[in-house]
């Protein structure tokens, strides 16, 4: 999940790369989708597609609404697979109860979160 909300605007690049980073050390038979979030979300790579920058795609940017796009990314993955989402943000969710519905929709769904914080610097 990539946060391409206002907030992170200028940090795109980062975010791509973490996104490559995250699809070369996924072992052989695994498969990654890639959904954009702002205040909305959108499935932006379905775990079919060939992935491609996240420069340009279009969601309403001007809040951060994690546990939204969080719901949405859990509901992606077929009942059998190994279901782990990597969340890549800066961190900064509008929603107060953002966490709490996050880890809700998490437990309930059998899926491992893993947040990658956003620093300026993608080799920190």
């Amino acid at each position: 999940m990539a946060d391409v909300s206002y907030s992170t605007s200028e940090k795109i690049d980062t975010v791509d790369k973490y996104i490559a980073s995250v699809q070369s050390s996924l072992p052989k038979n695994t498969q990654m989708a890639v959904v954009c979030f702002g205040d909305d979300y959108k499935l932006h790579t379905a775990f079919d597609e060939k992935l491609s920058s996240v420069k340009g795609v279009e969601v309403k940017n001007g809040a951060t609404n994690i546990s939204q796009a969080v719901e949405y990314a859990s509901t992606l993955f077929s009942d059998d697979a190994v279901k782990r989402i990597v969340l890549i943000t800066d961190g900064a969710d509008t929603d107060e109860n953002g966490i709490e519905k996050m880890i809700s929709t998490a437990n309930k769904m059998l899926t491992e979160i893993i947040d990658v914080q956003l620093s300026q610097d993608f080799n920190k």
